[in-house]
């Protein structure tokens, strides 16, 4: 089965964010990716995309979901360049909140950083930036047969 064909079986689906990350789970390990933007796409309208030149495939695939499952999201690729540099990708975050948003007339909590794909650098990264403001949501996937969108609330 293809993108094309899963489109329709997701549009008739009780569950579809269970069926989107089931599907692509196994063949291309971004299922999670499509599952959270399929379950925010009432209110989704940016979708930052950021990547690394090994996950630059993986990227591609997720601008034509984006195109063709919730095509009135805009998304704006952010380049990685060193997927092993802490600070780096914690600066990168840090830039997106006040020159992104500003951009696109948004506040800090409309928007959800998702850290369930990248790497445990990339995730650290972004949860170190996103605790620095109280009002930075965050969200993981839960992993297995029944994938979860959860958000990380602080303490």
């Amino acid at each position: 089965m293809e993108i094309d064909s899963l489109y329709e079986r997701v549009k008739k689906d009780m569950a579809p964010e269970k069926l989107l990350h089931n599907f692509f789970k196994d063949t291309i390990g971004i299922g999670q990716t499509f599952s959270a933007i399929y379950y925010h796409r009432e209110n989704l309208e940016i979708c930052w995309l950021l990547y690394t030149d090994k996950s630059s495939e993986a990227k591609e695939i997720v601008k034509y979901f984006i195109a063709k499952f919730v095509p009135t999201v805009t998304s704006v690729e952010i380049l990685i360049e060193d997927a092993s540099d802490f600070k780096g990708i914690q600066d990168t975050v840090s830039r997106i909140y006040p020159k992104e948003f500003e951009k696109y007339d948004l506040k800090e909590k409309d928007i959800i950083s998702d850290i369930t794909g990248g790497t445990k650098i990339m995730s650290g990264a972004i949860i170190i930036e996103c605790n620095t403001k109280g009002n930075r949501v965050m969200q993981y996937t839960k992993q297995g047969e029944d994938p979860e969108l959860i958000e990380i609330k602080r303490s």
